[in-house]
């Protein structure tokens, strides 16, 4: 099998940039409301310096999961099509539209389930994710569907499904003949179960902790579909609108 081509570094560094915006934006909000809470500025270089390694850890933990999302994802059809079109100066307008109208129903119709599912079959057991978002300051929600939107969809579908995927191509054998459907529902469904590892460990109500897996599984599945479907773009902007939508809710 040809080896297929390198990485695009257009692509990597328009996802890197994204994720980097993303850490950016999401450590002024922290910094601005521990300034507003503290009355003075939360930290200094000296004393509180490793304020600033968690964040290190993160832009290194990107750019590896970008890279090998992309490099492994080239072997088994998987990647960001409409920024590999993009910067190679093809036409991509009636691609980004149709994935933009797709990405728009996938993610109203994930906020619609994730709020049924969070008024209907769980807030009469524990207090729903709606409900308890009311209780938090409004600026420490704006990252939120960032976080979501860009953080989860890079490290669990663009590194994790597509890693799964690529061991899956790997462990079959013959790798001149395209991977079925099956291969791609795997990485789905085991990189959805994978993002809900953190909500899954002893100490919450169990009921929580279930309410919480569905409601990330609910979106990961969709999202993983998408991605696989029309790229992580796609799956990126689905996550963020639905994402946007559950924050303002708690407005009305």
């Amino acid at each position: 099998m040809e080896e297929p081509p390198r990485v695009n570094r257009n692509v990597f560094a328009l996802l890197f940039a994204l994720s980097i915006l993303l850490l950016v934006f999401s450590f002024i909000i922290l910094l601005l409301r521990r300034l507003q809470t503290l009355q003075e500025w939360p930290f200094n270089l000296k004393g509180d310096g490793l304020y600033f390694l968690p964040v290190l850890v993160q832009i290194v933990l990107y750019a590896v999961a970008i890279y090998a999302g992309l490099n492994l994802g080239k072997r088994v059809g998987l990647g960001a099509p409409i920024l590999e079109g993009w910067t190679k100066g093809e036409p991509v307008r009636e691609r980004a539209v149709s994935a933009l109208k797709v990405s728009l129903a996938v993610g109203l119709g994930v906020t619609a389930a994730k709020y049924l599912l969070d008024l209907l079959v769980f807030s009469p057991f524990v207090p729903g994710t709606i409900s308890q978002l009311r209780q938090v300051p409004f600026v420490l929600l704006l990252p939120i569907p960032f976080q979501q939107g860009i953080g989860d969809e890079i490290i669990y579908r663009l590194f994790g499904m597509t890693v799964i995927v690529w061991i899956i191509w790997k462990v079959r054998g013959s790798k001149d003949t395209p991977l079925g459907d099956r291969a791609y529902w795997a990485g789905i469904v085991l990189a959805g179960l994978i993002s809900i590892l953190g909500v899954l460990i002893p100490g919450a109500p169990l009921i929580a902790r279930l309410q919480y897996a569905v409601i990330i599984l609910v979106g990961g599945i969709p999202f993983g579909w998408l991605y696989w479907k029309k790229g992580i773009e796609s799956a990126i902007v689905a996550h963020v609108i639905s994402s946007v939508i559950l924050v303002l809710l708690p407005l009305w």
